[in-house]
Formats: C-alpha cells, sequence, structure tokens
C-alpha cells in the first residue's frame, strides 16, 4: 500500500470551554461544500448517484451524492465516474449493491450522535459544536481489498477542522481503517458492513470528543 499521509491537528485550538459544547451531527450540505475540492464541484459529478465504482470497478463508496465526490478528494481518493449499474460482472454488481444497501441503511451520523451522547455528560443547551460528515464508503487498496473511508470538518467557536479516516490520509489521532475483501463485506447480507459503519461511528465520536476536551 501506498504510504500514509497524516494530517496534523492543533491541540486545544476550540478553546478551553469546547468540552461543554453540544455537538449536532449532520451530512454536508451542497453549501458546506462551496470551498472543497473545486475540481471536484461541478454539477455533472453532483448528479452522479450516490453509489459509485473506486478505482476501476472494485468497489463502491456511498455518503450524501452531493457530497462525496468532495468527501472522496478530502480523503485524498482516486475515483472513476462509473454508476455501479454499469459494472459488467453480474456477480460483482450483486456484491457492490450488498454493500451498497448496508451503507444507506447504517446512517453514520445518526450512530455518531448516538455514541457521542453516551460517552459525553448532557452538555448545555444553546450553540455548540458541529460536526458535518462530508462522505464516507469503501475505497480499494492494494493488499486488503478495500478500506473504510470518511471525511468529516468539526467546527467549534469560530474554529474548523479536519477529520479523516481512510487508508491512504489520515488525521494524525485516527486509527488505522477497517479492510477486508469485498466478498467479505457483502456476506450474509452486509453483516460485516454494518459493524464496519458501527464502529467507525465509535471511533468517530471518541475523535470528536478529544478534540473538544484538548487542552492547548
Amino acid at each position: 500500500m501506498n504510504a500514509v499521509e497524516r494530517v496534523e491537528h492543533v491541540a486545544g485550538a476550540f478553546g478551553p470551554g469546547a468540552a461543554a459544547l453540544p455537538v449536532a451531527v449532520r451530512m454536508a450540505s451542497e453549501a458546506d461544500l462551496s470551498g472543497l475540492a473545486p475540481e471536484f464541484g461541478t454539477k455533472e459529478m453532483l448528479r452522479i448517484s450516490g453509489a459509485i465504482v473506486l478505482e476501476s470497478g472494485m468497489l463502491v463508496a456511498l455518503g450524501c451524492p452531493v457530497c462525496l465526490s468532495n468527501a472522496i478528494a478530502a480523503a485524498g481518493l482516486l475515483v472513476v465516474l462509473t454508476p455501479v449499474v454499469a459494472v459488467s460482472d453480474a456477480h460483482e454488481r450483486a456484491e457492490a449493491h450488498r454493500v451498497e444497501a448496508e451503507l444507506e441503511a447504517r446512517d453514520v451520523t445518526a450512530r455518531t450522535r448516538d455514541a457521542l451522547a453516551r460517552l459525553r455528560p448532557a452538555p448545555a443547551a444553546g450553540p455548540g459544536a458541529e460536526l458535518v460528515v462530508v462522505g464516507y464508503g469503501f475505497a480499494k487498496t492494494e493488499r486488503e481489498g478495500a478500506c473504510f473511508f470518511l471525511a468529516a470538518q468539526l467546527r467549534a467557536n469560530g474554529v474548523e477542522q479536519e477529520l479523516l479516516l481512510g487508508p491512504r490520509r489520515r488525521s494524525d489521532d485516527a486509527p488505522a481503517p477497517h479492510c477486508a475483501s469485498r466478498s467479505a463485506l457483502a456476506a450474509h447480507e452486509g453483516a460485516l458492513t454494518a459493524r464496519v459503519v458501527d464502529e467507525t461511528a465509535e471511533i468517530l465520536a471518541g475523535l470528536v470528543a478529544t478534540r473538544l476536551e484538548e487542552a492547548p
């Protein structure tokens, strides 16, 4: 596998009061993406299906259809603009659809929100922090088959930081992503895919809580 690029963050950048802030979690909107990866921001790309084939047809990635191309750019991945329905091999197409269906069913934003509620005491009401998930999915890798990736932005007290989990580009405080073969991810109606999304939501919530609590 290619070398991993570690994206550094500034510890304590959100300020001493950030630990008590409530955190809203949502998928990015088109307006959120105006400053992200402009080379991937054309209307033509925004119209493609939420499920696309990464790196010559190996696997699909799914997030928000509007957000997905920008997430791929943010995560440092390569993309082939091929809808999953265009994959010629029927077996590959069936596997891709099973992974896609489970990704769509497991709302990573809702699961991250729930995980944050378990990790942190009930914060005070009012303006708080915001976690904007740009996109997520699976990217082909040379050895493991496919690895989960997620790109997000954490915003609080006028400060914005990237949160990246992926096989090639990830935040300096993020662990290595979940990796598996496409057949393993698709087996048993996508059971492993569901577990990967759930565990990633727990990891993401932990990263958010830690960053908000970090001292300068």
